[in-house]
């Protein structure tokens, strides 16, 4: 059961949802149940004041609250600066009404962006284009269809307060077809901004689609943005086939050409590998022939000394031999010599 109002008895009927505690900048409630807090300031605030009517009108719906119930259950959800001057100018204000219609007009005046006609150029001025065909194109038509909806609230409703000329409709008649018309030119303009900010190549396809609502406006968009970053994604990385996008037939002609693909590169592979082997096998024959190569070298020089030492050897030898022969000679020279002489003295 909700506690009543402060200053009035429970049996008035008011009351009050329980009021959310302090939430820091950037924290966001999720308890439907609870009114969202709202201070009048940036740096607190995670909700701008249209997003904050919004969610009030939300809980209104569908907790089922009156005018005035809304009206003080909202009251008490402001903090802050937004408190402080809704008191001021409940206590100033003559036109003063314990409704939610004079509370979001009050609102809105005071923290909505769009109080000037000043302040819708500065909001139009502010879109700029969108060249990035990769960027989030819904999330970039849905903050200018956000703009133009500022814009169209802080227009102020047309008024008839006596019938027009003819009759043919009540004052009520006339002002929902003025409202209906302040709507279709403020989508107007809308769609023409949403549109002509996009990528140049997304916005013509677009065109040439002729979305004829908002809703059809962002289905279009989305639908072009896919199409057109598939069309740009690269061949060797193509979206894998599911069965739901062609005939089973296709899917085993896909699954038989990635088979055939992959037992090439493993014959490629193969083939290389063989290559490699014939390589290494050539390069060791070659490297034994050098080696036997160098042994018949060795082979040849050793032969070559061998010789060497016995032509040196056999040249020693007969050398020797020869000094001998001839010592020998002149031994016997000697000795014939001797004896000669002793026989020309004995005749």
């Amino acid at each position: 059961m909700m506690n009543p109002i402060p200053g009035t008895s429970a049996g008035t009927g008011i009351t009050v949802a329980p009021v959310a505690p302090q939430l820091g900048p950037g924290m966001i409630q999720f308890d439907q149940k609870m009114a969202p807090v709202f201070f009048g300031d940036v740096n607190k605030d995670s909700l701008s004041i249209q997003e904050w009517i919004v969610r009030i009108d939300h809980m209104r719906t569908s907790l089922g609250w009156t005018a005035a119930q809304t009206y003080h259950n909202a009251k008490n959800a402001l903090f802050g600066a937004a408190a402080a001057i809704i008191t001021s100018r409940c206590a100033v204000q003559e036109d003063h009404e314990e409704t939610w219609a004079w509370l979001q007009k009050i609102l809105k005046k005071q923290f909505g962006k769009c109080n000037t006609s000043g302040a819708y150029m500065d909001l139009m001025f502010a879109m700029k284009p969108e060249l990035n065909i990769k960027a989030d194109l819904n999330h970039f038509i849905a903050k200018i269809h956000a703009n133009f909806t500022l814009i169209h609230e802080a227009i102020p409703d047309p008024t008839c307060e006596m019938n027009p000329a003819g009759g043919a409709y009540t004052p009520q008649q006339t002002l929902d077809l003025l409202k209906a018309e302040k709507k279709r030119i403020v989508d107007t303009f809308a769609f023409a901004f949403m549109v002509n900010l996009l990528p140049p190549e997304v916005r013509t396809k677009v065109l040439e689609q002729k979305p004829t609502t908002m809703a059809d406006t962002f289905d279009k968009v989305d639908e072009v943005q896919r199409m057109l970053l598939n069309e740009k994604r690269p061949l060797q990385h193509s979206p894998v086939v599911h069965a739901s996008e062609g005939s089973y037939e296709s899917l085993l002609n896909e699954v038989k050409r990635l088979r055939s693909k992959v037992e090439g590169s493993n014959n490629q592979n193969q083939t290389n590998n063989g290559r490699r082997n014939n390589n290494n096998t050539n390069r060791n024959n070659i490297s034994s022939n050098n080696t036997n190569r160098n042994n018949n070298n060795r082979t040849k020089s050793n032969s070559n000394n061998n010789i060497t030492n016995n032509n040196n050897s056999s040249s020693k030898c007969s050398r020797s031999n020869i000094n001998n022969n001839i010592d020998n000679n002149s031994k016997n020279t000697k000795h014939t010599h001797t004896n000669t002489h002793h026989q020309l003295q004995h005749n």
